[in-house]
């Protein structure tokens, strides 16, 4: 095996040893990834490369082969999904993909009226994934097909396939998240909240300035309806992102912060003492 910070003298003789040792080490065909970079520069430039090295010692090869069989069971079938194709050949979904790219054969089940049907039947009361399962398709496709055969779901109509999922959450606040900001959250009052915070993500510390785009501006408590001062925090969107998950502890410590830094008041149960409104 090939010693580390250790120069060898290569020549085809040692090229094809290591290459025999590696290969007894692996449950698969050597490919590159399995090499080191002396050893892939060697097998270059005493074979032109891995594969025909390989042939030299009979080593399996790591190339995927598609013959003229193979192909036409592609061509006969372009109806069965990856999964199904996967199957019956033995290959990763990602070469069939990419084969059948090649072939100029579609990657998708062909839509037919039975898919529609379906669709029709149910975009009122199934999610788009649950659709997809159905049928055999991704939420996407679901999507799409959705808008192309022109039918429409209400926000609320979304709002009901969607709660049923979000309420598993461990995050969901009885669709919170849903309801719609007050008048009093406008872009005066966003463009305060970060004068007042230096324009710095008050989490990271970083400035507008590198970040290159506005701060956002977070509801400490979650509650969209009450945007005040005391309420309100400048984070930059990764650092917002953050707040998603363990959300009594941010608010905790978001109103220890503005505690401290601007003298906002808060009761033991975090709610905003409004006797200290400036």
């Amino acid at each position: 095996m090939m010693e580390k910070n250790k120069r060898i003298n290569w020549s085809e003789k040692r090229v094809l040893e290591e290459l025999e040792i590696l290969g007894s080490k692996l449950n698969h065909p050597i490919r590159q990834k399995d090499m080191e970079s002396p050893l892939i520069n060697a097998c270059f430039r005493y074979f032109g490369g891995l594969e025909n090295a390989k042939k030299v010692i009979g080593l399996e090869s790591s190339k995927i082969v598609w013959d003229k069989k193979l192909r036409a069971f592609l061509k006969d079938n372009q109806d069965l999904s990856f999964e199904e194709l996967s199957n019956k050949i033995k290959k990763s979904k990602g070469s069939i993909k990419t084969q059948k790219s090649r072939m100029g054969l579609r990657n998708t089940k062909k839509w037919n009226s039975e898919y529609d049907e379906v669709i029709r039947n149910n975009y009122k009361k199934m999610n788009n994934v649950e659709i997809g399962k159905l049928i055999n398709k991704s939420g996407d496709s679901v999507q799409q097909r959705i808008i192309k055969l022109n039918l429409k779901r209400t926000p609320e109509e979304l709002f009901n396939l969607m709660s049923h999922k979000l309420e598993e959450h461990p995050n969901w606040k009885n669709g919170k998240s849903f309801e719609p900001y007050n008048k009093s959250f406008n872009n005066k009052f966003k463009r305060a909240i970060r004068k007042r915070d230096n324009q710095i993500c008050m989490l990271c510390s970083t400035h507008k300035e590198k970040l290159k785009k506005a701060l956002d501006i977070h509801h400490i408590n979650y509650d969209k309806l009450l945007s005040l001062p005391q309420n309100c925090v400048s984070l930059c969107h990764s650092c917002h992102m953050k707040t998603n998950f363990n959300r009594n502890h941010w608010v905790k410590f978001f109103q220890s912060i503005l505690s401290e830094k601007y003298n906002y008041n808060y009761s033991d149960n975090q709610e905003i003492v409004m006797e200290a409104i400036i």
